[in-house]
């Protein structure tokens, strides 16, 4: 994918940023945004009625939790900090997992450090859970609930360290007996135990009838244990995720973890510890209350004290990619088909430190501190493997700015760049506020885009839409511009009628801004609603005519349908959108079938008690008067 980016829009958050990679996008196309403060949600609006040139998005702030480990495993530090030798009382103070809740030390700051979401279809079919790692290492569910007033918020559904330790109380032993000395040991023991230090979401698959998916997690004393998540379908279902086994690995505390799968119920899980070493091992039985872990291979034994920030694994022709990001360099180990290790690179970008990156294809998109954008390409030849690199300019001034993160949205349309100014504060240097500065991508042709949508659905694609409303606002044009004018209305699929809906829509939002109007090649809104809508409307009757039995439900929605397309006759909307044959055999097709059955009793109106039918009527009727005197009909 080419890249020529545009500045388009900023905006602050009013918090900053306290780590690298601090943004992920959902499959729903949700954003998350790690603060100081707690996480963002960012969630594209797609309301190409607002007026203004600035990128629309609904933000939701969600704190972090306050759960900790060392106020749950049954033993009390306070009970013995004053017993312990200095170095210990030391260790204690100044350790984060140890200190949360010891008396007579201030009060830490507990941040997210990472966060990551589910496949989608783990929640009401399309919605996608949010994990999320804080500083005194407990990982929390989250999942997007609307409550009785309509107010959106994200509510945890479980606590996986809390499972953790549930799990691990079965096999500890009373502390309450144990001299200092062994009970400051025990301790630290259950702390690195049951601390999660890193995690990473495994695919989804079925078992039964019920979507499953694993979560990875990372803990403190160097092992792993594995999750599997099911749905969660109702509100009120015994929901809760089930442990499948724990591995030790051999190393010390695990901080990156990414799985890559292979198989139905199986794949690699890539992982390294604090050190800077990397495993992999290969995971089955996902699918059995017991999963297997075996063929473990080591990808970097040197423990140099430079963490693994980042892992994740690219595809291309036949090989495969494990991609492992070490501050300001990048290690590429290269498998072949069969899993062999062919040859491996380090790339070194800029000499400066990695806080985004993004693959697609044999390209990476890597993003560095000072807002340096480079892509690399990936090729092997004679088995080895070859990186070229170029430059993407932004366009913007970063001098004052050190970046966090970036993302793409899901089609390209746009880049997001997380980023915060630093001023001068006496002797010291501080950040100002979070921002999030959106750059539009100049080779994406939107209006080809859509037009030429493969899926012919728009719930992927309004970035593509959201970019197009703010250049038509700031450029004064019309959106259609690229679209024949010669349009035959009567041959469109539904998708293109849906798509010249939401066009038609921008079109009369933005027509006060055109200072000149040569021409008008597209049909006005409310014409090409109701064309759609009959579309719809024929669809659905020839579907409820096919079937032998039809319920009194569904034969009163004939009926109701039956009379809207009457409406769209008698108001001559065809004739108003001068659409011909198609739709005149597509209505009468279905009307000669449905004016000849007999229906029941029409419902009355609960609120007024008036026939419903008689209410969509007079609504019709408002709404055809209100069309006739539209400035553009």
């Amino acid at each position: 994918m080419n890249l020529d980016l545009k500045f388009l829009d900023s905006f602050k958050l009013s918090t900053t940023y306290v780590t690298n990679y601090a943004c992920g996008k959902s499959e729903n196309n949700d954003f998350f945004v790690l603060t100081d403060q707690g996480i963002y949600i960012l969630t594209l609006r797609g309301d190409l009625s607002y007026s203004f040139p600035q990128f629309s998005c609904k933000k939701l702030f969600m704190p972090v939790s306050t759960y900790a480990a060392c106020e749950n495993i049954d033993i009390d530090v306070n009970s013995f900090s004053n017993y312990v030798e200095r170095k210990d009382l030391y260790e204690l103070a100044l350790t984060s997992e140890y200190s949360v809740n010891l008396k007579h030390a201030n009060k830490l700051d507990i941040l997210p450090l990472k966060a990551e979401w589910s496949p989608q279809g783990l929640i009401d079919t399309t919605g996608c859970i949010l994990a999320v790692l804080n500083s005194v290492y407990s990982l929390e569910l989250y999942v997007r609930y609307v409550n009785k007033n309509e107010i959106v918020e994200y509510v945890t559904i479980s606590n996986i360290l809390e499972e953790v330790i549930n799990e691990a109380k079965q096999k500890w032993e009373s502390a309450n007996r144990f001299s200092i000395e062994i009970k400051l040991r025990q301790f630290k023991n259950r702390i690195q135990f049951v601390s999660i230090t890193g995690f990473t979401w495994g695919h989804k698959f079925k078992i039964g009838s019920i979507q499953h998916c694993t979560l990875f997690v990372g803990h403190m004393n160097g092992d792993i244990t594995v999750w599997s998540v099911p749905e969660k379908l109702v509100s009120g279902q015994n929901w809760k995720p089930q442990i499948l086994c724990r591995y030790a690995t051999g190393l010390e505390r695990i901080v990156t973890l990414h799985w890559h799968q292979t198989s139905e119920f199986g794949g690699g899980l890539c992982f390294a510890d604090v050190s800077g070493r990397m495993k992999v091992v290969h995971i089955t039985n996902l699918n059995k209350p017991v999963a297997n872990v075996d063929n473990e291979t080591i990808f970097w034994n040197e423990p140099d004290k430079v963490a693994i920030d980042k892992i994740t694994v690219m595809e291309h022709d036949s090989y495969t990619f494990i991609l492992a990001v070490k501050q300001r360099i990048i290690l590429i180990f290269g498998l072949d088909k069969n899993g062999d290790v062919f040859g491996q690179k380090a790339c070194y970008v800029d000499d400066v430190y990695i806080t985004g990156l993004h693959h697609t294809g044999n390209t990476i998109y890597v993003l560095t501190l000072p807002g340096i954008f480079t892509e690399l390409t990936l090729t092997v030849q004679d088995e080895k493997i070859k990186v070229t690199d170029k430059k993407i300019s932004l366009k913007f001034d970063m001098k004052k700015y050190r970046t966090h993160g970036c993302f793409f949205s899901k089609n390209f349309a746009f880049f997001g760049l997380l980023c915060q100014q630093w001023a001068q504060d006496g002797s010291r240097v501080r950040a100002i506020e979070a921002e999030v500065i959106v750059f539009q991508n100049l080779e994406m042709k939107l209006i080809d885009s859509l037009w030429n949508n493969p899926s012919e659905s728009l719930r992927d694609y309004w970035d593509c839409l959201e970019v197009l409303r703010i250049t038509c606002i700031r450029e004064k044009r019309f959106p259609w511009l690229g679209i024949s004018p010669d349009l035959n209305y009567d041959k469109l699929s539904i998708y293109h009628l849906k798509l010249l809906r939401q066009l038609a829509k921008l079109s009369e939002m933005v027509f006060n801004f055109v200072p000149v109007v040569k021409n008008y090649d597209i049909k006005p809104f409310i014409l090409t609603h109701y064309l759609l809508q009959i579309k719809l409307v024929v669809q659905r009757l020839k579907r409820l005519l096919a079937q032998k039995d039809l319920s009194v439900y569904q034969m009163r929605s004939i009926d109701v349908q039956n009379f809207f397309l009457k409406e769209m006759i008698a108001k001559n909307i065809l004739a108003k959108s001068n659409v011909g044959k198609t739709f005149i055999d597509d209505i009468r097709s279905v009307m000669e079938v449905a004016n000849e059955m007999r229906y029941p009793d029409t419902m009355q109106c609960i609120w007024c008690g008036e026939n419903i039918l008689f209410i969509a009527y007079t609504y019709n009727k408002k709404f055809i008067f209100l069309f006739q005197d539209s400035k553009i009909s």
